[in-house]
């Protein structure tokens, strides 16, 4: 698959579809990226929300992290969807949980660090790199690909 700004920015906006485990996701033009193969929505309770689709070179079901690592070999790209910080207007549509942690533990956290010289990351951006590690680990022979909305 051929990378263009076009295909990076449709593929991006994807993290804010209502997808499962087992969800297809492809280009515009019906190219197909890998099948949704977890979801990592606040398992650290930083408001990290990282959702990993696996591609095989034969298949196109999920691969989980959990299967054996002989199944894991097989997936040859991993393409890592990192959703941004949710709209602080959804907090009166029932997602104030996730503007709280977004803007709250991280955003306005991190803002604060940087203007005023500080050092350090916020626990998103910690356990997101953390993520990431487990995820190159777990899927020694794929490529990754990442893309933040």
């Amino acid at each position: 698959m051929v990378n263009t700004d076009y295909k990076n920015v449709y593929t991006a906006k994807r993290e804010y579809d209502d997808n499962s485990v087992g969800y297809k996701l492809r280009t515009e033009s019906g190219e197909y990226i890998g099948t949704l193969s977890d979801i990592n929505n606040n398992r650290s309770n930083n408001g990290e929300q990282i959702f990993t689709y696996t591609k095989t070179e034969n298949g196109r079901g999920a691969m989980p992290l959990e299967a054996p690592l002989s199944e894991r070999a097989k997936v040859k790209e991993i393409t890592l969807l990192y959703r941004d910080s949710t709209n602080p207007l959804e907090s009166v549509t029932g997602k104030a949980g996730e503007v709280g942690r977004d803007w709250g533990l991280n955003n306005t956290v991190l803002g604060l660090k940087i203007g005023t010289g500080q050092r350090g990351v916020t626990g998103q951006l910690e356990a997101s790199a953390d993520y990431l590690k487990e995820i190159m680990e777990k899927y020694p022979n794929a490529k990754i690909n990442t893309k933040m909305g």
